[in-house]
């Protein structure tokens, strides 16, 4: 569901899909298309995991909260 942060870990129609809260429908048919549709979850598996190798390991939020004091700091 689009909800909180999940909008920064999913990039819609690229890594996954995001469901407006409450929408049944539009939930019903993207889970329908992903279990027709192997090749779709095997590439939003891959842009997934490739999305959160460049954003969220530990290394790369601590990288980015230091760039932040860096930037306060001077």
């Amino acid at each position: 569901s689009d909800v909180g942060g999940v909008r920064e870990a999913v990039d819609d129609s690229a890594s996954g899909f995001l469901v407006p809260r409450g929408d049944e429908t539009t939930l019903s048919e993207r889970l329908a298309r992903l279990i027709n549709d192997p090749t779709l979850r095997n590439s939003f598996g891959e842009a997934g995991r490739t999305r959160f190798e460049k954003r969220f390991t530990v290394k790369n939020m601590v990288d980015q909260t230091l760039e932040v004091y860096r930037q306060i700091i001077g």
